[in-house]
């Protein structure tokens, strides 16, 4: 659950500062693959999801915290590590 909550504060960041859609799209896709690893049954998984999508929407309404600069480097860093 943790991995889902901190994915879509960046997932929805990535939306505020308008980074690349593509790359936005790819993020949320390899987060729910890692969702679906580490659930232990579906009820998990479907909370986990939940989760992720709930903080995205929120944080896509505020800009980040240390602004998009700072969101953008850490964005493409993970999207590098879970690819």
């Amino acid at each position: 659950m943790q991995m889902a909550r901190q994915s879509g504060t960046i997932a929805g960041g990535a939306e505020f500062c308008r980074l690349d859609s593509d790359d936005i799209d790819a993020f949320i896709s390899r987060t729910y693959a890692q969702i679906a690893v580490r659930s232990r049954d579906n009820f998990q998984k479907i909370l986990a999801r939940l989760e992720f999508k709930n903080l995205k929407v929120a944080a896509s309404g505020k800009e980040p915290e240390g602004g998009c600069n700072k969101l953008t480097a850490q964005f493409k860093d993970i999207l590098n590590k879970i690819g």
